[in-house]
């Protein structure tokens, strides 16, 4: 009988950490849902396109932004971004382009959304890029 006993109660603890494991995720991906549907209305109120579908970008940035939001001030991620806007060609040829004014003006929205807390720190050195309205404006 006792055999039986430690059967239930270990089958029992097993069923409940899964239990509180499907809760916590699926109560995750309701919140990146949510946010998700946020982003996308905010970047259309502002005129600009979704970049993905909902379903994508709640995957990409789940419910805290992921890597957008891990930092997103730091020298590192700044030379990320610096690397990016250039012309396309590659070692000598490379040279830095005006940033296109949507471009930036996402970026901030989806620190808005998904890191608030981190916007200033951002928008700081966003100042020091030249931006215009490209053709795909």
């Amino acid at each position: 009988m006792r055999a039986h006993r430690i059967v239930i109660v270990g089958v029992l603890g097993v069923l409940l950490v899964i239990g509180l494991i499907s809760y916590g995720y699926e109560h995750s991906d309701a919140r990146a849902d949510k946010k998700a549907e946020e982003l996308i209305t905010k970047l259309e109120t502002a005129g600009l396109p979704a970049p993905a579908s909902k379903k994508t970008i709640t995957r990409v940035l789940g419910d805290d932004g992921g890597a957008v939001c891990d930092d997103p001030g730091a020298a590192l991620k700044k030379a990320q971004l610096d690397a990016q806007l250039v012309n396309g060609a590659s070692f000598v040829g490379q040279r830095p382009i005006r940033a296109s004014t949507n471009l930036i003006r996402g970026g901030l929205i989806v620190l808005s959304v998904y890191c608030p807390d981190r916007l200033d720190d951002v928008a700081d050195k966003i100042g020091d890029y030249t931006s215009d309205a490209t053709d795909k404006e």
